[in-house]
């Protein structure tokens, strides 16, 4: 359920059009839908390239779409907008005439479409509504197969691996793309939070940062303490903005202003901490949460036993 107000980018030249949309939405009274309960606004753009500039400064729900405007028409205006917004769903509103333009649309990616002339109230919410949940289901089926893809990647590699450094440095290589992060590094405790720690594998850090982070004890920053001492406990990942350990000077010329850190642990003991950074500040799902936190999980398992073969070996 969503109680806040959705906001509707209407992209639509003909006032009148526009006017009698904004009617429709005033007469229907929020929570008759629980996708939507807190109802909706509309703003509206007369042109593609107004409506294409609204949409690149954020905070739109859905987008209403007249598939003939003064600058654009056809599906090179839903392309258009496609391309500007493809995580949003998009409504196509088109005459009688060119309802099998709308079905391509459809075909093409569209949520749903409307025909001038024919919309009331409750069609109208009830399309709305429609197009929320049809593409978050959409989002939702991506999002489980982007996770499926990455614990089986996980799995086939770390099964191959047999040395713990290679290991971590294949696990760095394989994970940073997938979640769009340019930079990222293992870290794995000393016998005590109160020795300095050891960074076998790394990927985009500078050397300074690398030589402060195995210089500084763990037991120096408190949130990487907890992480090594109740990682196995956590139910979500730890992102920071800095850690605390590191000298002021250090962490200001990181170029990363966020990381994550993820416990690697094995039979309730975390080995170590995998580290994914961006350069931004960057929310999470609880999705992703739990995924960071199974791959976590199978790098750790995979680490014990790597060192277990190397122990045996030696």
């Amino acid at each position: 359920m969503d109680e806040r107000t959705l906001v509707v980018l209407l992209i639509e030249d003909n006032p009148a059009d526009a006017t009698l949309m904004q009617i429709l939405l005033e007469e229907e009274p929020p929570g008759a839908y629980p996708v939507a309960s807190g109802g909706f606004t509309l703003e509206q753009a007369e042109h593609l390239s107004s409506g294409l500039e609204r949409l690149r400064q954020g905070g739109v729900d859905l987008v209403l779409l007249d598939l003939g405007l003064p600058d654009s028409s056809g599906l090179d205006t839903f392309y258009a907008v496609q391309e500007q917004a493809p995580h949003l769903p998009i409504v196509v509103l088109t005459g009688l005439d060119d309802e099998r333009l709308a079905r391509q649309a459809i075909r093409s990616g569209a949520q749903d479409y409307l025909l001038k002339g024919r919309v009331d109230g409750e069609l109208l919410l009830r399309s709305l509504c429609y197009a929320l949940e049809r593409k978050r289901a959409e989002q939702s089926l991506r999002r489980y197969g982007r996770e499926q893809a990455t614990l089986y990647a996980v799995s086939s590699a770390v099964n191959a691996l047999l040395d713990p450094d290679e290991l971590l440095q294949e696990m760095l290589d394989l994970i940073l793309p997938l979640f769009g992060a340019p930079a990222g590094w293992v870290t794995l405790p000393g016998n005590t939070l109160d020795d300095p720690p050891q960074v076998p594998a790394s990927l985009g850090i500078p050397q300074e940062f690398l030589e402060a982070e195995s210089a500084l004890p763990l037991r120096e920053c408190p949130v990487c303490s907890k992480m090594i001492e109740q990682g196995a406990r956590l139910s979500a990942p730890q992102f920071l903005t800095e850690c605390l350990r590191l000298p002021a000077g250090v962490r200001e010329r990181a170029p990363f202003r966020c990381h994550v850190s993820i416990p690697l642990s094995a039979a309730e003991e975390v080995l170590g901490l995998l580290n994914i950074a961006w350069p931004a500040e960057r929310p999470y799902t609880e999705a992703e949460g739990s995924l960071l936190l199974s791959v976590g999980r199978q790098i750790g398992m995979a680490l014990h036993n790597a060192q277990l073969y190397q122990a045996a070996r030696q």
